[in-house]
């Protein structure tokens, strides 16, 4: 979890698609192997925007060079015809965010330029209160190989649940559930 001056219970990172189940246990978390996507050093807040099965579209708050903007990326599944696993993440670019005034989403794609500075934002739990902020991370410097990649998370306190989607997109979020990833 980041540091910050208040006091917080949990860190949200959004969701992602890839999560299977174990059928001889019928259980999602045997085969979480606490890995999630990071920026450079940083884990992002995250969520799917799209799924077309092969291709993952997601979209990450951020702050860049101080404004709130989406970090637009995909996760591109693709399997080598000798089976090598080629599957990798692919950086689009930045969208503002919808305009408050007009409640239209921008149609632009900003590119990130190396020597600018992009911090992750996510959303901050504290149960005790009930309250939750959006807090921005730490700050990442944009250079030519700054790329997304999957990163073991600390060993912390997690929370898991899931928004289940039927054929008439309406959504469901399961209970939570917690549980702890060890140190060793």
């Amino acid at each position: 979890m980041i540091e910050t001056e208040s006091s917080y219970d949990t860190q949200y990172l959004g969701y992602d698609f890839l999560v299977s189940m174990n059928e001889d246990t019928f259980s999602y978390f045997d085969d979480f192997n606490f890995q999630w996507t990071y920026l450079d050093s940083e884990p992002l807040m995250m969520y799917v925007t799209h799924d077309y099965g092969d291709v993952v579209l997601y979209e990450s708050p951020v702050l860049y060079n101080g404004q709130e903007m989406n970090l637009i990326f995909s996760w591109i599944t693709e399997i080598s015809e000798t089976g090598e696993d080629l599957s990798h993440y692919e950086i689009y670019g930045l969208r503002q965010t919808v305009d408050p005034q007009t409640g239209m989403p921008d149609k632009n794609l900003y590119q990130l330029e190396a020597g600018s500075v992009i911090q992750p934002i996510y959303i901050m739990n504290n149960y005790t209160t009930d309250t939750s902020d959006y807090v921005a991370g730490n700050e990442i410097v944009i250079h030519e190989n700054t790329d997304l990649y999957f990163d073991d998370l600390p060993s912390e306190d997690y929370m898991f649940n899931f928004r289940l989607t039927d054929f008439a997109f309406n959504h469901w979020f399961t209970d939570s559930y917690f549980f702890v990833k060890d140190t060793e």
